[in-house]
């Protein structure tokens, strides 16, 4: 017995730990009805399915080294030693990092005011994929959070500063000079950019669409600045001058809508992520609806906005 109370703890490899890893990662799909197509099944470089909303991660390429949004709580998964002590605070100790957590902990109060609690399955595997700027393709029954997967990735993604994003380094801030007190740091000219592209197919989803996208992005640092493509605000997106000198952070539209102002002038730069909500509807309303005069015909058919098809893919 005593031999048996004192016998060592068995220590496994890395390989090991990660095999270990990765069937826990499938069992807990499993469970959750997640289902990976058959080219990613395999994939280890697929990111793992978050728990909970706190539980997104600020990706390594952000700055954040893999740490939470919640307190980069899991930076280090060994011990609580001085090692981790010392990576927790170099995470939270870096700008980026905490531009990260400032735009999470919006979000989240944004989500508990509304009837969220938990992701939805479809959920859990989005946002982190689409955080790692992946490109996904999504299929879950109705009313199972599809909206909420892309949404609240396209949200943190827009709010992401430019440097970060793109990985350059911040503008050096010059020294006032003697001669000149409005000598400020440089700050990059993004008129006219569309940081995310949202497409609906019809007005009245994707009306509802930018009515999500506002309710999640209530109090955002800085502001998010977002806006549904119309006939009253066309003139200015064919012109380029949505969003004024810091550019437009969300554009939320219907494809006809959309490509009327391209043809007529504007330009889309600096878009991060594209979403094509209800992608098989997508193609269906685009195919054919242009009129005699070549603008967008958006009539809705009576179906638009009263179902959701169990298939629909973003």
């Amino acid at each position: 017995d005593a031999k048996q109370t004192n016998k060592p703890k068995k220590h496994h490899s890395a390989e090991k730990l990660a095999q270990i890893h990765r069937e826990e990662i499938a069992a807990f799909r499993r469970r959750m009805g997640i289902r990976l197509s058959d080219d990613n099944r395999h994939d280890a470089s697929i990111p793992d399915p978050v728990w909970s909303f706190r539980d997104w991660k600020c990706p390594a390429w952000w700055g954040g080294g893999g740490g939470t949004g919640h307190a980069a709580g899991t930076a280090a998964n060994a011990d609580n030693d001085r090692t981790n002590a010392k990576a927790k605070a170099k995470i939270t100790s870096d700008p980026a990092w905490q531009t990260f957590h400032q735009i999470h902990q919006t979000i989240l109060s944004n989500i508990e005011r509304g009837k969220w609690v938990e992701p939805t399955p479809i959920q859990m595997q989005a946002l982190p994929s689409l955080m790692e700027r992946r490109d996904v393709m999504g299929c879950a029954p109705t009313g199972s959070g599809k909206t909420g997967a892309f949404v609240l990735p396209a949200l943190m993604l827009a709010k992401c500063p430019e440097h970060v994003f793109y990985g350059t380094k911040t503008p050096t801030p010059q020294p006032p000079s003697p001669s000149d007190d409005r000598a400020r740091r440089p700050q990059p000219d993004l008129r006219g950019h569309v940081r995310t592209v949202l497409l609906a197919p019809s007005r009245e989803l994707a009306s509802q669409l930018h009515r999500e996208v506002l309710r999640l992005s209530a109090n955002m640092p800085g502001k998010l600045h977002s806006v549904l493509l119309s006939k009253s605000n066309a003139g200015l997106a064919s012109s380029n001058k949505l969003g004024g000198k810091n550019g437009l952070d969300a554009l939320v539209s219907t494809p006809l809508r959309l490509v009327e102002c391209i043809e007529r002038g504007m330009r889309l730069r600096g878009v991060r992520l594209i979403v094509l909500d209800e992608a098989d509807r997508l193609l269906d309303a685009s195919d054919g609806g242009r009129n005699a005069n070549g603008n967008g015909n958006e009539k809705d058919n009576g179906n638009n906005g009263k179902r959701d098809d169990e298939k629909s893919r973003k």
